[in-house]
C-alpha cells in the first residue's frame, strides 16, 4: 500500500473514534501545492486524544516506538511504510488550527490541513527550537510558504509571525537563502 493509502486507512480509523486530527508537515505542504518529499506522516492531535489515536494506529499495524512530552512516533513492521508522528497540542490550539484550516479529501477520508499562516508559524517554531537539525529542510519551506502567501521576509505580516514564533536569526538566514535562489 502506498503512503496515501496508508494515510486514508489511518484517517478512517481515527474518524471512527471521533478524534480531531490535522495533517501537518510535508504532506500538508503537498496539499497546499508545494511539492515536498517526505518520509513520514505528521498528524497534530490534542494530547488527551493519544489513547484513541494509538488504538486507531494499532488497528493499522502500527506500534509506538517513541513518546515524549511533545510527540509520539509509530512504526509499521512492513517494509516501506512511512513512520507516523503524532504531535501533541492543547485542545485550544488544535481548534484554532482546525478552524482556520481547510479540508482535503484523502480517498474516502477527509482531513484538515493548516492555513499557510499556521504552516509558517509551525516552521518558525521548529526552526527557533531545533535550528541546526531543521534548517536544511525548514528554511526552504518557509521561503516557499512566503511565496505562496505573497509575502517577503520583511513584510509586516511575516514580521508579526517571526516575533511570536521565530527569531531574527531565522529571518537573516531566510534573506540569504532567497538571495541565493534569485527570488
Amino acid at each position: 500500500m502506498d503512503s496515501l493509502g496508508i494515510l486514508e486507512k489511518i484517517l478512517v480509523e481515527i474518524e471512527r473514534r471521533q478524534t480531531a486530527v490535522v495533517l501537518v508537515g510535508g504532506w500538508a505542504l503537498n496539499f497546499h501545492g508545494m511539492p515536498r518529499q517526505t518520509l513520514d506522516l505528521d498528524l497534530m492531535i490534542a494530547a488527551e486524544n493519544l489513547p484513541a489515536a494509538t488504538a486507531a494506529l494499532e488497528l493499522c499495524a502500527y506500534c509506538m516506538v517513541f513518546q515524549s512530552e511533545l510527540f509520539a512516533r509509530f512504526r509499521d513492521q512492513a517494509a516501506g511504510s512511512p513512520d507516523i508522528d503524532l504531535l501533541f497540542v492543547s485542545p485550544e490550539t488544535l481548534r484554532t488550527v482546525t478552524d482556520s484550516g481547510r479540508h482535503v479529501a484523502v480517498g474516502n477520508a477527509t482531513v484538515t490541513i493548516p492555513s499557510l499562516d499556521h504552516m509558517l508559524a509551525m516552521k518558525l517554531h521548529a526552526l527557533k527550537y531545533n535550528y541546526p537539525q531543521r534548517a536544511t529542510k525548514d528554511l526552504p519551506d518557509v521561503a516557499n510558504l512566503l511565496r505562496l502567501r505573497g509575502w517577503r521576509p520583511d513584510s509586516p505580516e511575516f514580521a508579526d509571525l517571526v516575533k511570536r514564533f521565530g527569531s531574527p536569526a531565522i529571518v537573516e538566514r531566510l534573506r540569504l537563502l532567497i538571495t541565493e535562489d534569485g527570488a
